[in-house]
């Protein structure tokens, strides 16, 4: 006998319930095997005076362990296999996860036993929250609105299971620092090792929903429930983290889009400056407009090593009538002890003229609601 992995919380499974500042957890455990004839270890059968193999034993007992960091137990429980009713604990002042700000994670230690052999252990991490969907598209975490910044991702392709999931651990750092507090994601990516990275990351994870074509959000741990945001009959495009176009990272390239950018500018809280290249444009009096994507309230333009002009702004920040000198205009952005460069030499903006505006309607796409 044996605790069944492919079930649910791999064998543990476990629902929270807040109320009053205590959490409420039911446990049910999934086992697997003969409950009548179950299989002592050879030394410990020998120690029980049992043959070899399998034995007719009382029936087996499951211990449950929940500890809040190593050592520290903070509570126990018994059932014997085969309990129709859950097993039930009832914490008091518990630590909750609290997303990004605070990803707490309780160890849950199960063992099987019989006539204390051991069957079969297992070891887990567990995060108490709630989360709910209130009215008008709004996300309760533990009872406080919650602030969807959703980014639509799915688990790297290609190259060996070691590879991707060193991939993917370097895709939730990226996350954070960008800002994203969830990730959308297809039914058939929810797996446990991207619910692990999302609890661990302090990460909520929504499943694609809706018609063809629409950016709409279903809960995972309700289907029934669409989540939207925004302005009433206007929805926010859920971006891409990676893909071969309007995505954080394309496909050929390791460093982010300009489009990366532009959502870590509002979300993030992280001083930094960056100058778009596809943002540069000619303008009909020779000068040049530049397009800087900021986290800072005040950005320096420099242009040919020189200060062109200061901006007060939120995220965005247009500069009109630059001047440049030379074939290739330097530019320089610097705001809260950070700093970027860009070069483009003119006759990549000339090409860029060509196909005006392209690069600037790809973003718009993307537009936030006030």
């Amino acid at each position: 006998m044996e605790f069944d992995r492919s079930a649910p919380g791999a064998g543990a499974e476990a629902s929270c319930k807040l109320e009053n500042g205590k959490a409420f957890l039911e446990w049910r455990f999934h086992v697997k095997g003969d409950l009548l004839q179950t299989e002592i270890p050879g030394a410990q059968a020998r120690r029980f005076g049992a043959g070899e193999g399998y034995t007719q034993s009382p029936r087996p007992v499951i211990r449950l362990s929940l500890m809040a960091g190593e050592g520290n137990v903070v509570a126990e429980g018994m059932q014997t296999v085969g309990e129709e009713e859950p097993l039930k604990t009832v914490l008091v002042q518990p630590r909750l996860w609290q997303g990004r700000r605070d990803p707490f994670l309780y160890e849950v230690e199960a063992t099987l036993t019989v006539q204390g052999a051991c069957l079969d252990r297992i070891y887990t991490k567990l995060c108490l929250r709630e989360v709910h969907a209130g009215g008008a598209g709004e996300i309760l975490l533990n009872g406080q609105p919650l602030a969807v910044r959703a980014v639509s991702y799915s688990l790297p392709e290609g190259g060996s299971e070691t590879e991707r999931r060193r991939q993917a651990l370097s895709d939730f750092r990226t996350l954070l620092q960008l800002g994203a507090n969830s990730i959308c994601v297809e039914r058939k990516d929810q797996g446990p090792f991207l619910s692990r990275l999302c609890d661990r990351f302090g990460i909520l994870m929504f499943e694609r929903g809706g018609l063809e074509g629409q950016d709409l959000l279903v809960c995972a741990w309700d289907g029934a429930v669409e989540i939207s945001w925004g302005e009433e009959g206007q929805r926010e495009r859920v971006p891409a983290y990676r893909g071969d176009s309007d995505a954080f990272f394309l496909a050929h390239r390791k460093c982010p889009t300009a489009l990366y950018y532009k959502y870590k500018a509002r979300w993030s809280e992280e001083p930094f400056v960056y100058l778009a290249p596809e943002s540069v444009r000619r303008l009909r009096s020779g000068n040049y407009t530049v397009t800087c994507y900021s986290s800072c309230g005040r950005v320096a333009l420099y242009t040919d090593g020189e200060l062109f002009e200061f901006r007060k702004g939120d995220g965005e920040f247009v500069f009109q009538e630059v001047p440049a000198r030379t074939p290739c205009i330097m530019l320089s952005a610097e705001g809260d002890g950070c700093s970027g460069a860009l070069s483009v030499h003119k006759s990549f903006v000339k090409s860029m003229d060509r196909d005006e505006g392209k690069m600037a309607s790809d973003l718009d796409k993307y537009a936030f609601p006030c």
